[in-house]
């Protein structure tokens, strides 16, 4: 039999593992979706804090000062009438804080003095009270640069890198994308070798003319086009859901094929180091998750400390995960060009499949012999 007529049996056989165990396919595609439904109530809650606003002064300088309060990121401003309504809705947890305008607000900022603003902040977390401070006091800078700008000794000027920004959610969205290419390629590569070691299919497979290598680009293969449907499938809700299409499909098409064939070809040696069927999935979870949260899926981790940025460039998720934001959305969330990570990504996919060549061959010979 040609190298191509025995690669082609075991794609077949392999193929037809996957088809007759849907576990793999069932995982692929409900975890990464639980993730993307966990991260995106994050990201919603995150930029919806309510904040009580209550004006005692009906004067146009502090109406000023409301409509400025309405354009922050970090919180969501809410009208109360009166004092001891927003107080109760502080005690009650309805809103972060209370931010209130006193009555003389206008008269003090028409006679160019300087009017105090309180903020009452529950400082119960503090990523929540820094995010609110942080946006009051954009807010206080907002207003002074539209209502009186000679009052400012200095003035930011913004310039922007791209023509339009990314919404966390569609961020978020497409490095999930990520999780379930290599989380679907881990599972359903090292369910179909392990399969042979439980159903002692495997003696028969080393003990024919076929190399240990043919076996494993074979299996290899057949895993990754059973998992490429699963992944198509995530793909296809996160372009429905958040309104999104790759700007680049060249380069989508790209991570596919080279993510999967990384992650199938480590299943595949999973499958072969544990032998059960029942470990790879705790193990591919394990792997993969943990990865991927080093790997940018919040956002780029060039901008976390020096040691978790060198960890994440040894792992396929960085460069997964930058490739598919460039892809979808046409950013460098890396600091490397598009050509590079497939680059990294080619690589990686032979270092991958030439260990696990490795390591077929050393535990089926010696599965072989006994």
């Amino acid at each position: 039999m040609s190298a191509l007529g025995a690669i082609g049996a075991v794609v077949r056989k392999s193929i037809l593992v996957s088809k007759r165990s849907p576990t793999a396919t069932i995982m692929s595609i409900v975890i990464p979706l639980n993730f993307l439904i966990i991260s995106s109530l994050f990201a919603i809650g995150g930029g919806t804090v309510p904040l009580a606003v209550v004006s005692h002064d009906p004067g146009p300088q502090a109406q000023s000062l409301v409509q400025a309060l309405n354009s922050s990121y970090t919180y969501r401003p809410v009208l109360v009438s009166s004092q001891a309504d927003a107080q109760s809705m502080l005690n009650s947890g309805a809103v972060i804080g209370i931010l209130t305008i006193p009555q003389n607000f206008d008269s003090t900022v028409n006679s160019n003095q300087n009017a105090t603003v309180t903020l009452q902040v529950n400082n119960f977390e503090s990523d929540s009270l820094f995010d609110l401070v942080r946006g009051v006091s954009v807010a206080s800078y907002n207003y002074y640069s539209t209502t009186s700008p000679q009052r400012l000794a200095a003035k930011i000027g913004y310039s922007f890198t791209y023509p339009s920004t990314t919404g966390f959610e569609q961020y978020i969205g497409v490095a999930v994308l990520g999780i379930a290419l290599f989380l679907g390629g881990l599972i359903y590569g090292g369910q179909i070798s392990s399969r042979e070691f439980e159903q002692q299919t495997v003696k028969e497979l080393l003990l024919s003319p076929t190399s240990e290598f043919l076996i494993l680009v074979g299996q290899a293969f057949g895993s990754t086009i059973s998992s490429t449907l699963a992944g198509l499938l995530v793909a296809g809700v996160i372009i429905l859901v958040f309104g999104i299409l790759p700007l680049y499909p060249l380069y989508l098409v790209a991570t596919f094929v080279l993510s999967l064939t990384i992650s199938n070809s480590i299943g595949v040696m999973i499958g072969v180091l544990l032998k059960r069927l029942q470990f790879v999935a705790p193990l591919a979870i394990g792997l993969s998750l943990p990865m991927f949260l080093l790997s940018g899926v919040f956002g780029p981790e060039t901008y976390s400390v020096p040691g978790v940025v060198i960890v994440a460039q040894l792992l396929p998720g960085y460069y997964i995960v930058g490739l598919l934001e460039y892809a979808f959305h046409g950013i460098n969330a890396t600091p490397f060009s598009a050509l590079y990570l497939v680059s990294i990504l080619a690589f990686q996919a032979v270092v991958a499949i030439t260990l696990s060549a490795l390591i077929l061959t050393k535990r089926g010979l010696s599965t072989a012999s006994t």
